[in-house]
Parts: C-alpha cells; structure tokens; sequence
C-alpha cells in the first residue's frame, strides 16, 4: 500500500535548501554567540578608565576598583575599604568622584602635597644658608691668617673630605677666589657698620694712626680708635686703612 494513492505526491528534496538551513542555523548560533560575548566585553574594566581617573586602582585578580586617595585618608567607603564590584560601570566611578568622601580626600591630598613641598622648600634653604655660612667662615679664616684666596677652593675641597654637613648638603657652590672677595666685602660692610653704629653712642673716644707696608710694599695709614661705651667698657677697634700717596 502506498500513500500515493491517497492523494500524498512524492517531493523531491533539495540539497541546496538543507544547505541553507544549516546556514541560518549555523548563523543564529554565531550571533547568539556574538551578544555573549558582547556581555561579557560590556561587564569588563576599562583600563583607559586608569588615565582618565589618576586615583583609580583595579584589581585584576579580584575585579575591584579602588580609591587610592580615600584609602589613604582612611575613608570607610567600598572604593577604599573591600573595593567596588560594579566594575563595568564607569558612572559609579563618577558618583565616587562626587561623595563627601572622596571630596574631602582630594582636600587633604592637596595640602599633603602643599607640606611637602614646603618641607623641601625649608629644607633647601637651611642647606643652603648652611653651605655659605661654611664658605664664609673659610674666607673669614683666610683674611685672618693673611693667606691669598685662591686657596679657596683648596680649603673647601679639604672641609668637604673632612665629611662637613655644611658644604655636602648645600645645592650652590660660590667656590672659587672671586667668590671669596664678595664675601669678604660683605663681611666688612657689617664690621664697619657695627662699629659705626658703637662710635655713634659713646662716652669718649681716641684716634691711633700707624704707618705701615704691605706685601706689595705700598705705604699705608693704619687708624685705630679707642673708645669707652656707656656701660663703661674700653674698646680698641681697627678702623681702616689709608694709602699714602706721598
């Protein structure tokens, strides 16, 4: 018996119409497939999301986020504490940036940085001030004894291998012979004016003059004044120096 008889017509099966259907099949699958894996990339970390936000660390292993600015200032949100979950999320990052929290952090991160910087600032101009107190009481040894500056550097040199805190710790140098004669200047304008302003203020005063020749054999006036302060101390102050021209 044979259902032709009833009416049933034989089809013939197209192998090109199987072939389509895998396809559609095939492709449903792919696109299915597609969507998941767009989920997937849609619930992962940015990592441009690091250099837009510099205080954001994420966890690779752990899949958090964190405040590295509230956990330094102690904060007790997620973003400092167990670290934020909702790491797709780059709008949860912007709400952190908007808290109390994290507001406050970046105030006490700024003045942080502000102490800091004053620190050095201080710490520079002690080791500064330092290095030319060094470098002039070089000088002043060397005006003392009589001795030429341009042996300076040498004395400086030696006070540096002597591991002298002063000069190892100073960022300038004001090393050479020149140098010296400007702080020599300098410290013979404020003996001068200490004198000047003592003189100003005296009981009674006398004038010495000696004549002298230096190393150059140059003729010079030596002026010397005694004098009594008010509270009755006597006083002998080398004044300066006159050239004799005859």
């Amino acid at each position: 018996m044979s259902l032709l008889q009833y009416g049933f017509e034989r089809k013939r099966i197209n192998k090109n119409d199987i072939f389509q259907e895998d396809q559609i099949s095939e492709d449903e699958d792919n696109s299915n497939k597609d969507v998941k894996k767009s989920r997937i990339h849609e619930k992962t970390f940015k990592s441009k999301w690091l250099a837009e936000f510099s205080w954001l660390r994420y966890d690779e292993i752990n899949k958090r986020m964190y405040c590295t600015l509230c956990m330094r200032h102690k904060k007790k949100n997620k973003f400092a504490t167990e670290g934020a979950t909702n790491i797709s999320r780059k709008s949860a990052i912007k709400e952190h940036t908007n808290t109390e929290d994290h507001k406050d952090a970046e105030k006490l991160e700024k003045a942080r940085i502000q102490m800091e910087l004053l620190q050095k600032v201080h710490f520079s101009f002690n080791a500064n001030t330092n290095h030319i107190i060094g470098i002039m009481r070089a000088v002043y040894f060397l005006a003392k004894k009589n001795l030429p500056f341009k042996l300076l550097p040498s004395i400086l040199e030696l006070i540096k291998e002597s591991n002298s805190p002063n000069l190892l710790d100073g960022t300038i140098t004001y090393t050479n012979y020149i140098s010296g004669h400007e702080f020599l200047e300098a410290m013979s304008d404020t003996i001068k004016e200490e004198i000047w302003d003592e003189l100003s203020n005296v009981t009674a005063f006398g004038m010495m003059i000696d004549e002298s020749t230096d190393i150059t054999t140059t003729k010079h006036l030596d002026i010397y004044v005694l004098y009594v302060t008010r509270k009755g101390i006597l006083k002998t102050r080398f004044l300066c120096i006159i050239p004799l021209t005859q």
